[in-house]
């Protein structure tokens, strides 16, 4: 039986904590801090490419739709099925 078995889960917290080291914690600040930067890089470059894919799309053509969500006519018909043609990145190929 351990010291710490017979303790409150608040003071075993308290104990286990007390035992990390100096050089530890700035380790583990130091990888938080890169975990943070690299999740706000990946961030930024999401937004910077859904930045352009909207500008690809606001630069096509409108296509009309009924209510029931159908392209309205047959050029409306022919620039969706363009569309769909197209990569990820808007650009046909």
């Amino acid at each position: 039986m351990s010291l710490i078995d017979g303790m409150s889960d608040s003071s075993q917290a308290k104990v286990v904590e007390g035992m990390i080291s100096e050089e530890e914690r700035k380790r583990s600040e130091t990888l938080e801090a890169l975990l943070l930067y690299d999740k706000i890089k990946s961030s930024q470059q999401s937004k910077k490419e859904l930045l352009e894919k909207i500008q690809v799309l606001l630069s096509m053509p409108y296509i009309a739709v009924t209510k029931d969500g159908l392209p309205q006519s047959e050029k409306d018909f022919d620039e969706l099925f363009d569309r769909l043609a197209m990569g990820e990145d808007g650009y046909t190929g």
